[in-house]
């Protein structure tokens, strides 16, 4: 992920903390880690703690190539779309994302 692609998404995400989006009241960053899981459901890493309980590794945006950056960016932008999330991100618009 790039320094432009970052700023947009949290932006981004931070527009969509700031709407009550089918009643849920997240912060930014809880939307992020929604919004990961939903753009790869199929992407999982299962740990045990120790103590045994197994839980699940939630996937950091830093790792994200500037692909897979862009395709969370358009996730995050289709579902705000969707749902009528008003963006206050306008200089953002025009941020290379691919």
């Amino acid at each position: 992920m790039n320094p432009s692609q970052r700023a947009k998404l949290h932006a981004m995400l931070g527009d969509l903390a700031k709407s009550r989006v089918e009643g849920r009241a997240h912060s930014a960053d809880v939307w992020k880690v929604l919004a990961i899981r939903a753009c790869w459901p199929d992407r999982r890493e299962l740990l045990v703690d120790l103590d045994g309980d197994v839980f699940e590794m939630p996937i950091s945006s830093t790792t994200l190539s500037v692909k897979e950056a862009a395709e969370l960016i358009d996730w995050v932008s289709q579902f705000c779309a969707k749902h009528k999330v008003p963006m206050t991100i306008k200089e953002y618009e025009n941020v290379i994302t691919q």
